[in-house]
């Protein structure tokens, strides 16, 4: 099967045989073009029923990247207006025709997010370092010292700053520049809406006073969107959740649930529902109206119909109270769920997938659907 940004564009079938140790060359006939990606999946299966497998029984399978992905920026969502920053007591509003966003002076958020009379947004978006415990996280991360403070971290900070950085007739840029005392974080937000009516979101991060790369779980922003933003839709790995430690067997595709089907509902509630190498994702309505979030990078998403201080709190699943909105989270990156051992730091995630001293950014684009 044969991948063209996620979506499949030819198919095929050939059958082989051969001795262990030989090798076969395949020629495709495809021509590949322009600056989009391009995968190529491929399954071996049995030919014939067998006392161990029936026929089309999955022997193997991988996914091979024909040309890289190449970030393109999302089409705009409607033709050039003249920009407009409004000030109040408690807030920046940037506005482009039905367009607005709404930036809270008092804690440097993305408060509000219009398309006209919808909101986008449910809560403010906001920094996130912390997840529900996993089983694994329980035997020894969440009881490393350091590692509690991270829950709430940004709400926690000693210094927030927010400024507009520009104010032109087709781009507005506000920045709030934070400090987090807990391992001495600097921090900065910054929210750039352009005449085109797309705003850009990014985080930059200065890390590097951790003391380990295993007391902190991601970087991300996490924020609550309307309820009936319940369909997904993404372009990464999948369909079935995947983490940076735990992805090979999850294929780059674009793939499409409803939240009641996309979303893990482990016996013992805590982190689920990640997907990892996301290029976008898509929330909408029964109508399909809603948001896309599109990186110029990679990064992990996920979606949840409870908080998560409800999954962290509750042992049973039928406990857990839904949320007033879907809770989004959208993340640079989440450390692996390890499991080598049930016990002690063998539970962790292997060094390369956990978050260690440095510094981090990512960008992406907000746009209504």
């Amino acid at each position: 099967t044969v991948l063209r940004d996620g979506f499949v564009v030819a198919e095929g079938s050939r059958a082989l045989s051969g001795h262990p140790g030989e090798t076969h060359a395949l020629e495709l006939p495809l021509a590949i073009t322009g600056h989009d990606e391009w995968l190529l999946n491929v399954r071996v299966e049995t030919a014939a029923a067998s006392t161990w497998a029936p026929a089309g029984h999955e022997v193997a399978s991988d996914q091979f990247v024909l040309q890289n992905y190449a970030a393109q920026a999302p089409s705009p969502a409607r033709p050039k207006g003249q920009l407009q920053l409004s000030e109040s007591a408690d807030a920046w509003e940037p506005r482009n025709g039905q367009r607005s966003a709404t930036i809270g002076k008092h804690d440097g958020l993305l408060q509000e997010d219009r398309n006209g009379k919808r909101s986008l947004l449910a809560t403010p978006l906001t920094p996130n370092f912390w997840r529900a415990p996993t089983d694994n996280d329980r035997v020894y991360a969440v009881h490393l010292d350091g590692a509690a403070p991270w829950q709430t971290a940004y709400d926690d900070r000693d210094r927030m700053e927010l400024v507009v950085v520009e104010d032109t007739g087709d781009r507005v840029i506000l920045e709030n520049s934070f400090h987090l005392p807990h391992r001495d974080v600097e921090g900065r937000l910054t929210y750039t809406m352009s005449g085109d009516g797309s705003l850009d979101i990014s985080m930059w991060l200065d890390l590097q006073q951790l003391p380990s790369d295993s007391e902190l779980a991601r970087i991300g922003l996490q924020g609550q969107v309307d309820p009936a933003f319940s369909n997904l839709r993404w372009y990464g790995r999948g369909p079935f959740e995947n983490n940076s430690d735990r992805k090979s067997a999850a294929n780059v595709g674009v793939y499409e649930f409803s939240l009641q089907d996309y979303y893990v509902n482990y016996i013992k509630p805590q982190e689920s529902s990640n997907r990892t190498d996301v290029r976008w994702f898509e929330l909408m309505d029964a109508n399909r109206v809603g948001l896309r979030v599109q990186a110029g990078n990679t990064f992990e998403f996920s979606v949840w119909p409870h908080t998560q201080t409800e999954i962290a709190s509750r042992r049973h699943p039928h406990r857990l109270a839904r949320s007033r909105g879907n809770v989004v989270n959208i993340d640079l990156v989440q450390r692996g769920v390890g499991g080598d051992t049930g016990w002690g730091s063998s539970s962790m995630a292997h060094p390369p997938y956990r978050i260690g001293a440095d510094t981090y950014e990512y960008r992406f684009t907000l746009s209504p659907l």
